[in-house]
């Protein structure tokens, strides 16, 4: 663990200045996943200034950085300098220890700090919970804190619980100045939420009109979801910069060419590349989604990145990309170009 400067902190639980908007709370289950994944962040950006970068791993990814205990030497072969080397990287170790202890301690009073009084008492109420407190288990609490954001309250009526997450999967959008992996992460986490709550989101009618000459309707299906949430993923985005792709793809798919991206993660790739292709000139009309993103993509670097077999988004055979296809001209002359992303 890299040395960090100790910083004060009151250790009352009481909530950080820093962090007075970004609460744990079980309200309202239509938002307590989102609350859930806005306030980690925020703790574990604060506490990633704070106490270090170990401590921010610790919150965000929930990856323990305790300081490894230095082996001691053989004692068949260790010589006297073996042994002193050892004892000062020991002492070493339970310096290092002592202050990771201490700020694992600091977080998981953070933590609980973030909490309302309806989730703190829930959280304690949770078994084993004891053990977590004593342990100052930061991992436990906030697998803790997950399990009860991402569940649902037995005291609520289900159907006003079905109806909230519903409205927010719907209403879900990218805020202002919010980055656009962190606006995946929220859309994720609710879609998580729902999903594990109430089933997964397809469109059963959509998908059997797609698979009609298929025996793989599971295999249907699953596209069917993707697909829709892929849209409402981009739909959902900051329309000041992805709405001249929006209108582009609208404008492809009326024309003929299916060029959608296929799941959230190939609508996250293809906005990615859009912005940063763009800059500020996203927000300007008239940009060619077939010139700027559709065709000129890199299609070699989006298989190598997506982890699978490089596939020709024209003829949607492996082995091969669009520029190489060799039934590119037959597929250009059809006006079928379609965009096939590796799914």
């Amino acid at each position: 663990m890299a040395d960090v400067e100790r910083v004060s902190h009151d250790g009352k639980g009481g909530k950080i200045s820093e962090l007075r908007d970004q609460l744990y709370d079980v309200a309202d289950v239509g938002t307590q996943a989102d609350k859930y994944t806005k306030t980690t962040k925020a703790i574990g950006e604060y506490v990633g200034r704070v106490y270090g970068k170990e401590m921010k791993n610790l919150v965000l990814h929930l990856k323990e950085g305790a300081p490894v205990e230095p082996v001691y030497p053989d004692t068949t072969s260790a010589t006297e300098k073996d042994k002193a080397v050892w004892s000062k990287l020991y002492d070493r170790y339970l310096k290092r220890l002592e202050v990771y202890d201490d700020y694992k301690a600091k977080v998981f009073t953070i933590i609980m700090g973030q909490c309302t009084k309806a989730m703190k008492n829930t959280v304690e109420g949770t078994v084993g919970f004891d053990k977590v407190e004593a342990d100052h288990d930061v991992v436990g609490l906030l697998k803790t804190l997950k399990s009860i954001a991402y569940g649902s309250n037995d005291k609520m009526y289900p159907y006003k619980q079905a109806a909230g997450a519903w409205k927010q999967l719907a209403g879900v959008q990218q805020q202002q100045n919010e980055e656009l992996v962190d606006y995946y992460k929220c859309f994720t986490s609710i879609i998580e939420l729902v999903e594990r709550s109430y089933g997964r989101v397809v469109p059963i009618k959509i998908a059997k009109k797609d698979g009609r000459y298929s025996s793989d309707q599971s295999g249907i299906e699953d596209d069917a979801r993707k697909k829709l949430l892929a849209y409402q993923f981009m739909d959902g985005a900051d329309s000041k910069v992805f709405g001249p792709l929006m209108k582009d793809l609208n404008n492809d798919y009326a024309l003929g060419h299916g060029m959608y991206p296929q799941s959230v993660e190939d609508a996250l790739q293809v906005m990615t590349l859009y912005a940063r292709k763009h800059g500020n000139s996203a927000r300007q009309s008239g940009s060619h989604l077939d010139e700027d993103v559709g065709r000129n993509i890199d299609e070699t670097s989006f298989a190598q990145k997506a982890g699978t077999k490089i596939k020709c988004w024209a003829c949607k055979k492996e082995g091969h990309v669009r520029k190489d296809c060799p039934n590119r001209q037959d597929e250009e002359r059809s006006g079928q170009a379609r965009w096939s992303m590796p799914g």
